[in-house]
């Protein structure tokens, strides 16, 4: 397991080993592995399936300046496969990206369902200045990409345009072609 391979630190307020094969911690666990930090209400992992059910609200950071916010978590011991359901990614503190579901596969890619993108903050019962909803949008952590399907830019709520296919960079790229995540900056 993963938590084997690379030490991890775990702080709970109660921790319990049942069945020999499965621990479950609950009440305030914070894991801790490297430069990946995560809270969580509990945390359920199964040795005999390499799995971990995480119950939240959770919060995942990565130390490469994403973090992840969820309400629960059914992912591979080693944090690169499975499903995170309501999550919300916070990019470089610059993108949101809100989704129903985000699928983890290989450490590489977060395959989001239902998704609306933007870098303005969410104000109760106001839609943001700008975002970009889609059906679905993959995030490649390593080429620093963003892919929407089906996307459609709309500002003040209001749609302005449809996208079959769009590519953004994400913030923590320094270059880049193509669109750019819209800022808007008032100056004399």
């Amino acid at each position: 397991p993963a938590f084997a391979q690379q030490k991890a630190t775990l702080i709970a307020d109660r921790v319990e080993i049942t069945g020999g094969d499965t621990l479950l911690a609950s009440g305030s666990v914070e894991v801790f592995q490297g430069d990946l930090r995560m809270t969580a209400h509990s945390v359920i992992y199964d040795r005999s399936l390499n799995r971990l059910i995480i119950e939240g609200p959770i919060s995942l950071d990565d130390g490469n300046q994403i973090t992840i916010l969820a309400s629960t978590a059914d992912l591979s011991d080693d944090l690169r496969n499975g499903l995170i359901n309501s999550a919300r990614v916070i990019i470089d503190q610059q993108l949101q990206v809100t989704a129903g579901s985000l699928q983890r596969v290989d450490g590489r890619y977060n395959a989001m369902q239902r998704v609306a993108a933007s870098s303005c903050q969410t104000c109760q019962g106001r839609a943001p200045l700008w975002e970009i909803r889609a059906s679905r949008v993959v995030h490649d952590t390593i080429e620093k990409q963003l892919y929407f399907n089906d996307a459609q830019f709309r500002i003040a709520g209001v749609p302005i345009a449809y996208f079959p296919r769009l590519r953004l960079a994400d913030p923590t790229l320094k270059r880049a072609t193509g669109f750019l995540v819209p800022k808007i900056e008032v100056s004399s």
